[in-house]
């Protein structure tokens, strides 16, 4: 079973089959809108980190081929190697309409190839040709290093006066060349961005620059799937904090459309699947307990109450799977006492620190677990105390009776039921979450 999650198949006839957020809707909506679209055009998917988005557009994309659209897709971040963009997306872009059916449009397509060239020459400066060499068959097109170096300090202003007007006029003949070969395919060219607020921002603001400037023709529309507060800071990083990255944003992008994305029982039996829990607690014969009374409950419940974005969630998962592989088949799991403190861990690693030495009180991490909303708060509340208060007594030095005057009925009768058949559940799974920290930060 894999510990990094499986990548949700797309179906080519059915893209939104797999989906678990309730996003096909918005899919919809979307073509819709696209559809209408006959000008230059940047919309921006804004949505949180580790909300989906980029398993979205691969849906979305596969829609769009469905219906007729032609579409590029270009991961950012992959491409932040090169230090022009411009290659890049030159690149994806004549490979993608190279593989259109039958290459029926194959001269227009060398011609856009060649007027990426000429583009490029006046975008790479001449250590970044070196660096770039045949990425767009350049090596025969490009002047050689020596060339370009011998007699530059002489030549420097000439050439920068005339290449300024070749300049604008191979970008010129770039876009015609592109609205020509756009014109003929009878709905919008989509452009997939994705992983944009990943790269450097540098390089972010330049394939910005680049879509909006060299790509603006009609018909040529361009999808950013991107965390926008995020990318902010890297403009911000490269800009200075009191840098307005918002109203910057503003200037490449047209509008922005949110994902509303639904995490429910689907999404998060799914995760439990794929990140390698439900494999593992199988293997130790304990999954169909766990599902009825322990970590589903317990985790379904706080990962809603905390609003763990859908990423955050799967990576918990995935390290509970890591701690589950160390435990020896036949050993019994705790998977309550693993699921508070995975998630003690997580979110407040310096009170788990103090918890599970043993030297701080119960109270504070009750307190924390009692504060997140829904079911560990309400229904599972009392169960959640009497674990945490069991657990102390098993990690704290103190060998007297526990304090519970003061406590519920109920969680006494939770307590002593616990005591009864052991209590040292909770010192033993924080030596197996301490043992498997070795694997992850």
């Amino acid at each position: 079973m894999p510990l990094r999650p499986v990548e949700v198949e797309v179906p080519e006839d059915e893209p939104f089959k797999n989906c678990q957020l309730g996003l096909q809707r918005q899919g919809e909506v979307l073509e819709q809108f696209l559809s209408t679209l006959d000008e230059p055009y940047v919309l921006a998917i804004d949505s949180p980190w580790g909300s989906g988005k980029s398993t979205f557009i691969r849906m979305l994309r596969q829609q769009l081929k469905n219906n007729g659209f032609n579409t590029i897709h270009f991961n950012a971040w992959e491409s932040d190697f090169c230090e022009e963009p411009f290659v890049g997306m030159v690149s994806e872009v004549t490979s993608a309409l190279s593989k259109l059916p039958g290459n029926q449009l194959s001269p227009k397509t060398e011609k856009i190839k060649a007027a990426g060239k000429q583009v490029l020459k006046r975008l790479i400066p001449v250590g970044a040709k070196i660096a770039t060499m045949g990425a767009l068959d350049l090596d025969k097109e490009l002047e050689s290093v020596e060339r370009a170096m011998a007699g530059a300090s002489e030549k420097i202003a000439e050439d920068m006066m005339d290449s300024y007007g070749e300049s604008k006029s191979d970008i010129k003949c770039f876009r015609e060349t592109l609205e020509q070969f756009v014109e003929g395919l009878g709905k919008p060219l989509i452009f997939f961005v994705d992983e944009l607020d990943r790269c450097r921002p540098s390089f972010a603001v330049e394939l910005l620059e680049r879509a909006k400037h060299l790509f603006s023709v009609n018909g040529v529309v361009f999808l950013l799937a991107v965390d926008k507060t995020q990318l902010g800071h890297s403009i911000q990083g490269l800009y200075g904090p009191s840098f307005d990255a918002a109203g910057y944003l503003r200037r490449f992008i047209d509008m922005d459309y949110h994902l509303h994305p639904k995490a429910h029982n689907r999404f998060y039996d799914s995760a439990i699947e794929s990140s390698g829990v439900k494999g593992e607690l199988s293997r130790l014969g304990d999954y169909s307990t766990a599902k009825r009374t322990g970590m589903h409950s317990l985790l379904e419940s706080v990962f809603s109450g905390l609003n763990l974005s859908l990423r955050e969630q799967i990576q918990l998962l995935s390290r509970a799977a890591v701690v589950l592989k160390t435990i020896p088949s036949g050993d019994a799991v705790f998977d309550y006492e693993l699921s508070l403190m995975l998630v003690l861990r997580d979110r407040r690693p310096e009170l788990f620190r103090r918890y599970s030495s043993g030297g701080e009180s119960v109270e504070d991490v009750i307190d924390f677990f009692c504060s997140i909303p829904g079911d560990v708060s309400d229904d599972l509340g009392e169960i959640t105390k009497a674990v945490l208060i069991v657990g102390y007594k098993s990690l704290s030095e103190s060998q007297g009776e526990l304090d519970l005057e003061s406590r519920s009925d109920e969680l006494k009768g939770h307590v002593r039921k616990m005591l009864s058949h052991g209590r040292w559940n909770m010192k033993t799974t924080i030596d197996r979450l301490k043992m498997a920290e070795s694997f992850y930060s």
